[in-house]
């Protein structure tokens, strides 16, 4: 290991409170730090002109009265730069407000911004927990992610106690914390930390003076698990739908810490009368009347009793992420159960094109970062999809995610296995694993422009069934935008270009021609 010596030396962590979101300065708190002692603290109160708002004075307990003897935004900013001097400064979320504030704020009193190299521990958390997201699945080993970053999030992942949120000085010294916390996990001997470790620190990010640095980078085929061995248990035969009505009966298996609705009960009993007798059944669902478990729970009996797999298809990604949400539950509440998630090629990530990446020329800073976040996120996720990877907090910023999204997709369809890579490929193991599934769970695009899913699953649950025909238009529909238009026109006048004013021959030609 080559170690990096900032995380030692001295750095500031500060935190804002803000007069609402738009507001004035009304407090800044900061702590002053060497590795994981806190060496300094400073803490200012600031005048405002403008009544605080009520939000304002219920998260912080701070009224117009405490703040009327408070410094000037001039004095107070004077003073906290003076106690930040030169050292990187390091905020939550930092580049999202805070360092946008405190310039702002500089600015307009006629202050230079701080100097010190900036840094964002939300960033960091990216790279800790490229997951982190309400209603998330279980990683690839059983685990589950935060449900979010915010401060109170990561602190509570964390277990670190914590008293009073939402005033700077106490959140700066809980971002220490959180920070600290988070280097560790980082610094941990795992091939995916040690190469998100190496893709830092080759990248020249600033976050690579807080880390262990390794000599060389391990294998991306070390970093990805091997995808588990999944097999159907034989059909039982059985598809009883009186047993299954009273499942959603009072008293019954899915009712534990459920309120029965005769409505869902009603719509499940119809599903699965569809699925035995074959033909087209068209349900309207309203609102409250739990319209997922009524169809997945008859789709994951008829695919146990027949040993056909039952494909869900539907429209929008927050519904596709609820069913596998409910499909995860459903595990623990009806026993085991087979299921996968199957997508277009595009939308999945090419373990290959990943790999070629770290022999191209050293990445910068953003692009370091967001290579980093998504070998982390190679290792966990389940899907290898690029909805699960949940970046949008900083896709603003790191705009190169949207590139990369888009550069390291899959392309083609898989040949034969004939690397270490090639068995964790998750477009492969997706497509190979709806042979084994009870339930495949689509999209309306894959389902109109694809026939590879019907090699398998001989009946379609279809929610958001309305949205059908626009999905149809959509996936078999071409567009073509200006910027396309542009390059085609100019790859034109530079062909006539070169048409009417051919460069001169070298040599004789020699045309054969049979």
């Amino acid at each position: 290991m080559v170690a990096r010596n900032s995380a030692a030396g001295p750095f500031v962590i500060f935190d804002l409170e803000t007069n609402g979101i738009g507001g004035d300065i009304i407090e800044i708190g900061a702590v002053l730090c060497s590795g994981p002692d806190v060496a300094d603290e400073f803490e200012s109160l600031v005048h405002t002109e403008e009544p605080m708002q009520t939000d304002t004075a219920r998260l912080t307990d701070l009224s117009d009265a405490g703040l009327v003897d408070s410094p000037s935004l001039r004095d107070a900013l004077l003073r906290f730069g003076d106690f930040v001097g030169n050292r990187p400064l390091i905020a939550h979320n930092g580049f999202g407000f805070d360092f946008r504030k405190l310039d702002e704020a500089a600015d307009s009193v006629g202050l230079d911004p701080l100097p010190g190299t900036r840094l964002d521990t939300l960033e960091l958390a990216h790279l800790v927990f490229p997951r982190a997201g309400e209603g998330m699945i279980r990683d690839s080993q059983g685990g589950r992610p935060p449900p979010g970053r915010k401060l109170e999030h990561l602190a509570n992942w964390f277990r670190l106690e914590y008293s009073v949120l939402h005033r700077a000085l106490n959140d700066s010294r809980l971002t220490h914390r959180v920070l600290m916390a988070m280097i560790e996990v980082l610094n941990r001997d795992e091939p995916s930390r040690r190469l998100q470790r190496w893709i830092l620190a080759r990248g020249d990010h600033p976050w690579s003076g807080f880390i262990e640095v390794p000599a060389n980078p391990p294998d991306l085929a070390d970093v990805v698990p091997l995808p588990p061995k999944t097999r159907r248990e034989e059909p039982s035969g059985q598809f009883d739908i009186p047993t299954l009505e009273r499942a959603f009966q009072a008293g019954g298996v899915l009712m534990a810490e459920r309120e029965p609705r005769l409505p869902q009960m009603q719509m499940a009993q119809a599903v699965a009368t569809a699925l035995s007798n074959g033909g087209q059944h068209l349900i309207e669902a309203p609102t409250g009347t739990g319209k997922t478990l009524a169809y997945v729970v008859p789709a994951i009996e008829y695919a146990r009793s027949s040993g056909r797999t039952v494909a869900v298809s539907t429209f929008s990604h927050v519904l596709q992420n609820q069913i596998l949400a409910t499909l995860e539950e459903l595990e623990q509440e009806i026993g085991q159960f087979n299921w996968v998630l199957l997508k277009g090629r595009h939308n999945y990530v090419n373990l290959e094109a990943l790999e070629a990446e770290f022999d191209e020329d050293p990445p910068d800073v953003d692009t370091a970062l967001a290579l980093a976040v998504i070998c982390r996120w190679v290792a966990e996720t389940p899907t290898g999809d690029w909805e699960d990877l949940r970046t949008p907090a900083i896709d603003g910023r790191v705009r190169v995610f949207n590139h990369l999204r888009w550069k390291l997709r899959v392309e083609y369809p898989p040949g034969p296995v004939l690397t270490a890579l090639d068995e964790r490929d998750f477009y492969r193991r997706a497509r190979e694993a709806i042979g084994n599934a009870h339930i495949a769970v689509l999209n309306h695009a894959l389902l109109i422009v694809s026939d590879y899913w019907q090699t398998h699953a001989k009946h379609a649950v279809i929610d958001e069934a309305h949205q059908l025909e626009d999905a149809a238009t959509s996936a078999l529909s071409e567009e073509v935008g200006s910027l396309y238009l542009d390059d085609l026109l100019q790859r034109r006048s530079q062909f006539l270009r070169s048409w009417r004013d051919p460069p001169p021959q070298k040599g004789p030609s020699v045309v054969g021609t049979r």
